[in-house]
């Protein structure tokens, strides 16, 4: 399917944002060899995590690894979709989850700065709270 295919199904709504991603990556691919495809969040946070170990302390590092561990099990299977699925909505929930579990708001804070860190400084996301 073309791209002005595509545009006409979305217009007539009958377009998944899926799809549609799928189309404009495959048009990349074609026109100058690279794909769009998103690593999952799961493999782009453990990437992360790797990335991040020289330059961090012992305890920072494990605190870091704590977050991310919360974070995938409150993605639950979303975890392993492309990182550009992840939406704010999801950060919420993961929030909510850390409040109703006691945590303290200092606690809470720094479990939002870790994986925004990871997002930010790789411009993984642009919706990231």
């Amino acid at each position: 399917m073309d791209i002005e295919h595509a545009e006409q199904r979305a217009q007539a709504g009958t377009m998944t944002t899926v799809q549609f991603r799928k189309i404009l990556s495959d048009t990349s691919e074609r026109i100058n060899g690279e794909s769009l495809v998103a690593v999952s969040t799961e493999d782009y946070l453990a990437d992360w995590l790797k990335g991040i170990v020289a330059r961090n302390s012992a305890g920072t590092i494990e605190r870091y690894k704590n977050t991310v561990r919360l974070l995938l099990e409150s993605l639950g299977d979303k975890a392993k979709k492309p990182v550009t699925a992840l939406t704010p909505h999801d950060i919420e929930t993961f929030l909510n989850q850390r409040t109703k579990a006691g945590m303290a708001p200092q606690t809470i804070s720094i479990d939002l700065k870790n994986p925004h860190t990871s997002f930010s400084s790789r411009g993984a996301l642009q919706h990231y709270p």
